[in-house]
């Protein structure tokens, strides 16, 4: 009996050293640019707003869009890449007149912004721009 009781004992020892299983982290937050996007800024006391329809395969981005400045309507397409928090974009039109680019990153409190630095000349030059998915 005294045996019973000591090995009890060490079994009851045994279980409660044992590591017990923890949940795993939460995994990283992430979005991807898939949706309808628009952006505004002004320049020179000039507003623009930038719309874009994009699309994400993997890291690649796709898509098309705008820039409505002055009463015209400007467009464009777009790629690039986008590995969460990070968004690089291409933008460019048919005739090049414009050729720029958008480099931001998500917003890790709101997945549905991305904060970044818009350059898209002749119009718009090393401007902060926020874009939000509507």
């Amino acid at each position: 009996m005294k045996k019973a009781v000591i090995f009890f004992c060490i079994i009851a020892l045994v279980s409660a050293c044992k590591k017990k299983p923890t949940e795993p982290p939460p995994p990283p937050p992430s979005s991807t640019m898939q949706g309808t996007w628009q952006g505004s800024g002004s320049v020179s006391g000039i507003p623009y707003t930038l719309n874009a329809v994009l699309a994400q395969m993997d890291s690649t981005v796709t898509g098309t869009g705008s820039i409505v400045v002055l009463g015209q309507t400007i467009p464009f397409t777009v790629s690039g890449k986008s590995v969460y928090p990070n968004v690089s974009l291409a933008i460019v039109n048919a005739d090049s007149t414009i050729n720029g680019t958008f480099i931001g990153t998500f917003n890790p409190a709101d997945n549905n912004e991305v904060n970044g630095l818009s350059n898209v000349p002749p119009t718009i030059v090393d401007q902060t721009l926020t874009i939000r998915r509507q």
